[in-house]
């Protein structure tokens, strides 16, 4: 009897172990498809007003392969290498803003947004302002600014946004 419902019990165990998927495998993902996105990368090199180096970003946003598509995917800014600190800043509470124009002459501001206790990685992404899209391939030539609301009011860093390209592979 024993045996019997320690067999059972060991049957049970190993059909449901082995019927079930295994963490990660609960999506289907068909390498041979290609993906629905491409990815527009550019950089900007964000300098202090003083002209000392902050650091490097990296921004990104997925654009759809379909032409006729009307979906709009956020902007996304964060540290080129996010073990590295950012250098020669006053604060790691501040604005950080896309705004037309160079960093000696700053137009409007196209999209901001609030980075708290940023210090290694920004993790910032911008939608566009009063419900425009925002489209990163346009934005090349433009400035990224950081600025001390809380605070100062003052301009922290900027860097122009720059070497825009299209991974059609990624």
């Amino acid at each position: 009897m024993r045996f019997l419902l320690s067999s059972s019990l060991l049957l049970l165990v190993v059909s449901l172990s082995t019927s079930l998927p295994s963490p990660g495998m609960l999506a289907w993902v068909c390498k041979s498809c290609p993906n629905p996105n491409m990815l527009f990368t550019a950089d900007a090199e964000m300098t202090s007003p003083s002209g000392k180096p902050v650091g490097q970003l990296k921004l990104q946003q997925s654009i759809p392969r379909d032409e006729e598509s009307t979906e709009v995917f956020p902007l996304k800014i964060d540290t080129a290498d996010n073990r590295e600190t950012l250098e020669n800043m006053k604060t790691t509470y501040f604005m950080v803003q896309i705004q037309s124009g160079s960093c000696d002459n700053l137009g409007g501001v196209l999209a901001s947004q609030y980075c708290r206790g940023c210090t290694n990685s920004l993790g910032v992404s911008l939608a566009g302002k009063d419900g425009k899209p925002l489209a990163l391939a346009d934005l090349v030539g433009n400035s990224v600014v950081f600025f001390d609301t809380k605070n100062t009011n003052t301009k922290l860093a900027c860097g122009e946004i720059k070497n825009g390209e299209q991974n059609e592979d990624a």
